[in-house]
Formats: structure tokens, C-alpha cells, sequence
């Protein structure tokens, strides 16, 4: 998928997990449809369900219902039976057929409205914060594979997770929620996601490829699971208690988990260095939230009581926090999201707002004092539209102040390159230009190594103590596209963040290499920019030297004009940077 669509799609979904986030909360708080019948349910015979536990003065006390009841799913409409397998409505009267002891009675349980418990809120509040960083990851990574997969997992697990608790009185929107929630469609998606992302590390051999093969048909198996447990609600065809209580959806869920978590495992085991401690992270923050859910099905399976559900919903709701804390980490680690833009625009937005807010105000007190109703009502409306007209220029304002204080450093480092970008033309040695370009990167950035290797007569790329053989990845991908190259895209002997091509008419005369920062941040758009102009000038004065070492007088002509074009470019790269910047927030 390309970048655009995969960041178009990824926020939709982000999208779509905040409203339904926002939409579980407002059916507690808001509407009051979510219900509680005051019941545990085990699978009973066929179509039927079984009351394991009553909570006492609940909803199904009140009825009349004891433990071991079982309730005639036949005797239903569809409605009701998602109501009674699912969730229930609040104030929606459920009128039952139970057995009792091989008689049939009849009884009506009112569920009573569901009250927000502390654990509920805090769980909704991660479950947000998890949507809004996956959009984050979304928003400024798409190019990126591990920064999709991670966006997908965590807004398809927050789908998944909402959709196991909001009820509303529609039976086909019920149905399709059950979909989802009864083994976890949204959950499989989120699993499988997880997955790719765990097998992008390290060596996978034979071992680890069996792990993955096994926890992708426990996926296929979870997702088919759901929608035939989705089915029978509607068909009776095969028993919906069955499939929705039952022991398969319990080890299914919980082998398709612990599967995913076994291929996390391995994928730490065979990673090294840098990505190993990444891996970690990233596996301590998912697979906390999968501990924590195999072992509140395994519990709630166990011990089917009011008292052990709300115990290990608790649990769930309050281990959840790893999740977001240990995915932020491994997220800035591995360079998909740049920390100091999102605070920079936190900053640029709340200083806009408090200078608009505070203005209008400011200006309501005073005039407030000695104008009548009437010409202060005109006033306030002259007042708004003045400063709704002002936004723009506040808000250019603060963006420039904001931006310089956040990003001083690296505007002087790129100021500096640039300035070394146009004196390259006055160099006169290869040697003297290769240490001088060198050491004005390490000086004027924050890379942890800096390298450049020319091409060598024989064949490969040489300098700084590193020797890469042409046909390598990242330097066949540097002749092909002649462009800038992702090094962890095209893993080999070179090694960094970024490879810069030196290039100089069409052909590729060397490479300058990049590490990452010391930092640990990722490279921001208009840094990546400046390296590429130090990296064209480069290559453009290596030519030039070449021509005039050869004798070539009309090559080295040619270069003049190549070398006045430069100039004009990198006078014309100063101006656009501030103007890129602002058109990339």
C-alpha cells in the first residue's frame, strides 16, 4: 500500500476507535443504555445457557432467577438473545423461558443501568490514549512498515477491546458488534499485526518460522471462530451458548495469544544489539496487555462469579497502562515518531488559544464596565471577527518564537551545513573535501558516526574504515534511484540510519552514511533535507575534481555551469526550508 493510502486508512481507523471509545463511555455516563441483568452465564444444553451465579438484590434476583436455571435460547428473538448472550440494555425487559428442574416458568428481568466504575474510566482513558498515539505513528510514519503494523495493532486492538462492552438497541448493529467481540475478529487483525511486527527483527529460522506459522492458523481459526459465533445468534446453527461460553473460543483465544506472544519471544532471542532492546520493550508493552487477557478469560472461565469478573476486569483495566508507557518507548526508540514536533505544536496550539481566549476576554472585562448591553454585544462581535481575522498572524507568530526555542541548535547545525554545501566548489582536493565533509556533519549534527566512501576503480565503495562491495542492498538501491536510502529498509554490510548518494551527472561517486542520533531521535524532514544538499554539492565538487585530474576542459566546463545551478539551489533550499516546515504542520 502506498504511504498516502496506508496514512489515509490507518487514521481512519484511529478515527473510528476514538468515536467508539467516546461512544462506550457516553452509553454508560450519557445515554445509560449498557445494562447489568445481574447474572454470570456457563453453556447450558442445547440452546440453552445456564445462570452459574446471581449477584444478590440484582437484576435477575429480582426476577426470581437462581443458580443453575437455564434460560431457552429458542424461545427468543434475535434481539433478545444477543441481549442476553452479549450485553444487555438497560430498562429493556427481557422476557424468559426458563428450566427449573425440568419445568418451564416463565420470568422478566429489567436490567438496571451500569454505573462507571473507577477501573472503567482509567481502562476507557488508556484505551483513548492508545488510539491518538496510533494516530500519531499514522500521521507522521507512513512510509514506514514497523510504524504501520504498530499503528494497526494498537487501533485494532482498541476496537476490538470497546466493542466487547457497548450494547445499543439496534439487533443488526448488536450483531455486527458480537462479530467481533465473540472471539475477537478486531482482536485477530490486532494479533496478526503484532505478529508481522515482531518478524521484521532479527534471523528467522526454522524454529521461529514454525512459531509464526502456528500462531497465524490460531488466528485464521480466532477470526473464523467469531463470525460463526456471530451467525448463530441469528440461525441457532450451532449452538450460540456453545460457541459464545464455551470452552473452543476459550483456547482458541488463548493459543492464538500465547502463539503471538511465543513468536515476540523468539523474535527477542534472535535479535541483537540496539533492535533487541527494542524488541523488548515493544514485547513487555503488548505482551503485558496479552498476559493480562489470557489470564482474565482463564479466571472468569474458571470461576464463574460476579465478584472474579469485576476482579479481573479491574486488573485488566489498570495493567492496560504498560501498554502505551512501553510502545511510546519502543516507538521513539526506533525512530517513528519525532517527540519534539508533537510538544512543538502542543505548544504552538495552546499559546495560540491562550492568546485568543485571554484577548477576547480581556477585552469583554474592560468594556464590560461602561457600555450598555446593546454596544457591547456590537463590540463583542467586532471584537471576534478582529481576532478571527488575527488568527493567522498569531499563529505565525508563535510558531516562529516556539520553533526557534524548541529547535535553535539544529537551525544553526543547518545553517552551518549549508553554508559548507556552497563553499565545496572552492575545495581542491579529494582528500582535503572528503575529512572537511566529514568532520562538518559529525560537528554540525547529532549522528553518533558519520562515514563517506568513494567508488573504487576495482569495484566498491571505500572510506572511513568500512569497505561495501556494489552489489550490496543499499548501494545497488543508491545507482537506482540516485535518491536518499533508509538503511534499516535495506539491511547489509553498510551501516546507519541514512545513506546520502554523491552524485555527479547521473553517476554514483560515493556514499555518505549516517548513524543514528545520539539522542535516539529520529531524524526530522528538513535535517534529512540538508544532508541531501550537502550530499548533491559534494558529489557535484568530486566530479569537478575528477574532470580537471583527467584534463577533461569540457567536462570541467560543464561541471562550472553544474556548480553555479548549485549555488542558486542552495540559496533558494534556505528560503523554502521555513516554508516547508510550516506547510508539513
Amino acid at each position: 500500500m502506498r504511504p498516502a493510502a496506508a496514512r489515509a486508512s490507518l487514521l481512519a481507523l484511529t478515527a473510528l476507535a476514538l468515536a467508539l471509545v467516546a461512544f462506550n463511555v457516553d452509553c454508560y455516563a450519557g445515554l445509560g443504555w449498557t445494562g447489568d441483568a445481574g447474572w454470570v452465564l456457563v453453556p447450558g444444553a442445547r440452546s440453552q445457557v445456564a445462570i452459574a451465579s446471581v449477584s444478590p438484590g440484582g437484576a435477575a434476583t429480582r426476577a426470581g432467577l437462581r443458580p443453575r436455571d437455564e434460560i431457552d435460547l429458542r424461545a427468543l428473538p434475535v434481539a433478545d438473545r444477543v441481549f442476553v448472550l452479549d450485553a444487555p440494555l438497560a430498562n429493556r425487559p427481557l422476557d424468559l423461558s426458563v428450566v427449573r428442574g425440568g419445568a418451564r416458568v416463565r420470568a422478566t428481568v429489567l436490567p438496571e443501568p451500569t454505573r462507571l466504575r473507577w477501573d472503567t474510566i482509567f481502562g476507557n482513558g488508556i484505551l483513548a490514549w492508545m488510539a491518538i498515539f496510533a494516530g500519531i505513528i499514522a500521521w507522521r510514519r507512513p512510509r514506514l512498515p514497523e510504524a504501520r503494523l504498530l499503528s494497526l495493532a494498537l487501533s485494532a486492538y482498541v476496537v476490538a477491546d470497546v466493542l466487547q462492552y457497548v450494547v445499543t438497541p439496534s439487533a443488526a448493529v448488536n450483531l455486527a458488534f458480537v462479530a467481533f467481540a465473540s472471539a475477537g475478529i478486531g482482536g485477530a487483525v490486532a494479533l496478526a499485526a503484532l505478529l508481522r511486527f515482531s518478524a521484521r527483527f532479527g534471523v528467522r529460522g526454522p524454529a521461529r518460522r514454525a512459531v509464526e506459522t502456528l500462531a497465524a492458523a490460531a488466528l485464521v481459526a480466532l477470526a473464523a471462530f467469531g463470525i460463526a459465533a456471530a451467525a448463530a445468534f441469528a440461525t441457532l446453527t450451532p449452538d450460540p451458548g456453545t460457541l459464545y461460553l464455551g470452552t473452543l473460543g476459550v483456547v482458541l483465544a488463548c493459543v492464538a495469544q500465547c502463539a503471538v506472544l511465543a513468536a515476540g519471544v523468539a523474535a527477542l532471542v534472535a535479535s541483537r544489539g540496539a533492535e533487541r532492546q527494542r524488541v523488548a520493550w515493544a514485547l513487555l508493552a503488548f505482551g503485558t496487555l496479552l498476559a493480562a487477557a489470557v489470564l482474565q478469560i482463564a479466571v472468569d472461565n474458571a470461576v464463574p462469579t460476579r465478584d472474579a469478573a469485576i476482579a479481573t476486569s479491574t486488573l485488566s483495566n489498570v495493567t492496560a497502562i504498560v501498554a502505551p508507557v512501553g510502545l511510546t518507548y519502543a516507538v521513539l526508540s526506533r525512530r517513528l515518531l519525532d517527540i519534539g514536533f508533537v510538544l512543538n505544536r502542543a505548544a504552538v496550539f495552546s499559546s495560540v488559544s491562550l492568546i485568543v481566549v485571554g484577548t477576547f476576554m480581556l477585552a469583554e472585562w474592560a468594556l464590560g464596565n461602561w457600555l450598555t448591553s446593546s454596544t457591547n454585544a456590537a463590540v463583542s462581535a467586532v471584537l471576534a471577527l478582529g481576532l478571527g481575522f488575527s488568527i493567522r498572524f498569531i499563529h505565525e507568530r508563535v510558531d516562529h518564537v516556539v520553533d526557534r526555542a524548541f529547535f535553535r541548535k539544529r537551525h544553526e547545525q543547518e545553517r552551518a551545513l549549508l553554508r559548507f554545501a556552497h563553499e565545496t566548489a572552492f575545495v581542491t582536493s579529494v582528500p582535503a573535501l572528503v575529512e572537511r565533509t566529514v568532520d562538518e556533519i559529525a560537528r554540525h549534527s547529532d549522528a553518533e558516526r558519520v562515514a563517506l566512501l568513494l567508488h573504487e576503480r576495482g569495484g566498491g565503495y571505500a572510506g572511513g574504515g568500512l569497505r561495501v562491495e556494489e552489489n550490496e542492498p543499499a548501494m545497488v538501491a543508491l545507482r537506482a534511484t540516485l535518491e536518499r536510502v533508509d538503511l534499516h529498509a535495506h539491511p547489509g554490510a553498510l551501516p546507519g540510519e541514512y545513506a546520502f548518494p554523491l552524485v555527479s551527472r547521473g553517476e554514483l561517486l560515493g556514499v555518505i552514511a549516517c548513524g543514528a542520533k545520539r539522542s535516539g531521535d529520529p531524524y526530522a524532514p528538513d535535517e534529512l533535507r540538508t544532508f541531501d544538499a550537502v550530499a548533491h554539492a559534494v558529489g557535484i565538487a568530486l566530479g569537478a575534481l575528477d574532470a580537471q585530474g583527467s584534463g577533461g576542459a569540457a567536462d570541467g566546463a560543464a561541471l562550472q555551469f553544474e556548480i553555479a545551478a548549485l549555488r542558486a539551489e542552495i540559496r533558494a533550499l534556505v528560503e523554502a526550508l521555513a516554508q516547508t516546515r510550516a506547510a508539513e504542520r
